[in-house]
């Protein structure tokens, strides 16, 4: 399992991150941002069972949180691939957010 699918609101999650990041800190650093969480995707695809469980966030047992910076990458293993369901900044309402998204 080597491909790593994100769905529309984890894209959108990652859009975000750089638009704040490219207000905050110039260009150079969005990239460097976004690229990193790039090659964290990978490296979750590539290594099953990365990431650990999260009960006090959500009761879906399916999905795995890995930390990054200061957010969370929260996915889930796929037969085919890892799905990246969301990237949410830890200091957010992670349980309300992750209820409101279809999982």
């Amino acid at each position: 399992m080597n491909r790593c699918v994100l769905n529309t609101e984890a894209q959108e999650d990652l859009r975000e991150i750089r638009d704040c990041v490219l207000i905050e800190g110039g260009a150079r650093v969005a990239r460097y941002v976004v690229s990193s969480f790039v090659v964290a995707f990978r490296r979750l695809a590539k290594r099953l069972g990365m990431g650990h469980r999260r009960g006090d966030l959500t009761p879906n047992q399916t999905l795995l949180f890995w930390p990054m910076f200061s957010y969370l990458i929260v996915y889930r293993r796929e037969s085919s691939h890892v799905a990246i369901v969301a990237v949410l900044h830890g200091k957010r309402d992670v349980p309300s957010l992750l209820r409101q998204r279809p999982l």
